[in-house]
């Protein structure tokens, strides 16, 4: 009986989600995402990345798994955002911005969107710790969308 029952909390821990982030292998990365609540899109496999998309609770974003070898082994994950009404902010208020924010990067795209960006290595961190991680990515974005605004760069 008692071989029986550490046969079974084995099989259970062994379908268990993993109670850490990793980004070495994209699928199960993914599914660990969409395990949290996430919607992510199919992903597109380029060889040394692997991008997709995530809808978060209140915006879709563009996701990059980086540094792959042939779409595995990925080194770290980057978020892309874009403010399509935020155009052609003048590059000293980016610089600006970019030296007030620590977590995210600020730039203007070819088009003059404004745009916002910030990379992680997830292997082995927490789920809870890169949820925040999320959060405060969103919350960085909030805050420089409202100082776009204040700035009068919304159109």
């Amino acid at each position: 009986m008692l071989a029986f029952l550490m046969l079974a909390a084995a099989a259970a821990a062994a379908l268990a989600p993993p109670a850490t982030m990793t980004q070495t292998d994209p699928a199960t990365f993914f599914r660990q995402l969409s395990d949290m609540g996430y919607k992510v899109d199919p992903p597109e496999n380029k060889g040394t990345m692997v991008q997709s998309a995530v809808t978060l609770p209140d915006r879709t974003l563009a996701l990059v798994l980086g540094g792959c070898t042939d779409n595995h082994d990925c080194r770290y994950v980057a978020l892309v955002g874009v403010f399509t009404d935020i155009r052609h902010a003048p590059a000293d208020w980016i610089a600006k911005e970019n030296a007030d924010y620590d977590l995210i990067k600020v730039w203007s795209r070819d088009d003059g969107a404004l745009a916002y960006s910030a990379g992680v290595v997830v292997d082995g961190l927490p789920r809870a710790s890169f949820k925040n991680w999320l959060d405060l990515y969103l919350q960085s974005a909030n805050q420089l969308a409202a100082d776009a605004n204040k700035a009068g760069y919304v159109k």
